[in-house]
Formats: C-alpha cells, sequence, structure tokens
C-alpha cells in the first residue's frame, strides 16, 4: 500500500512561508487534523441518511483538500466515492466509505507523526 502522505508534495509545502512566516506544512498540517475528522463525521451522516448529493459534494471537497496536502491515496479514495454517490449506488458508497474511512486514520497517525517531529 502506498504511503499515506506524499513526501514530494511536504516537502514542496516546507519551502513556502505560511500565514505566520513558519513553512505552510505547518499551517496545512493544523487545517489538515481539523479538517478530516470533520469530513468523516459529515460522510457518514450523508451515507446514513441516504443523501447522496450531499455526500458527493462532501467527497469532492475531500478530494481536493487530502490532495492539496499530498495524501494522494485518500484523494482517489474520495474521488471513487464521489462517483458512487453520484450514482447512489448505497452497497458501493458504503464499500467506499469504509476504504476512506480506513485511510483517513492512516493519514491522521502519519499528521500527527509530523507535527510531533
Amino acid at each position: 500500500m502506498d504511503a499515506p502522505l506524499d513526501t514530494g508534495t511536504l516537502q514542496a509545502l516546507r519551502l513556502v512561508p505560511g500565514p505566520d512566516g513558519r513553512p505552510l506544512v505547518d499551517h496545512v498540517i493544523r487545517l489538515a487534523m481539523e479538517a478530516l475528522p470533520t469530513h468523516a463525521q459529515k460522510l457518514h451522516e450523508c451515507a446514513a441518511q441516504a443523501d447522496w448529493e450531499a455526500l458527493r459534494r462532501t467527497a469532492h471537497t475531500l478530494k481536493g483538500t487530502s490532495g492539496s496536502f499530498g495524501a494522494k491515496v485518500l484523494s482517489e479514495q474520495a474521488k471513487t466515492l464521489e462517483s458512487a454517490a453520484l450514482v447512489a449506488d448505497g452497497p458501493w458508497v458504503a464499500s467506499c466509505l469504509d476504504d476512506v474511512t480506513r485511510e483517513i486514520g492512516r493519514v491522521m497517525e502519519a499528521l500527527r507523526e509530523l507535527q510531533s517531529s
């Protein structure tokens, strides 16, 4: 399985100054750690309510957000979840949501490790 975070993307973010003068990667990690649990909760709520359009929009947001900080596997899985929601395929959504949930866990762990280093 691929690493949860792309080191090239993270390295590029380290070279860009963030809003507080520290490397942008610090800011991005903080934002990602706040956003990912919220996205996960929203995805589960939408799936439980069979709100396919809200699920699709949330998966689309997660796809872009995760791709921006190098969580490429998560971004691809969110893209697949977005497709499943678009066709309102409940079993496919459930399978994709399981994958996304596991990958969010892996990404969160990798972000925590980055934060502590």
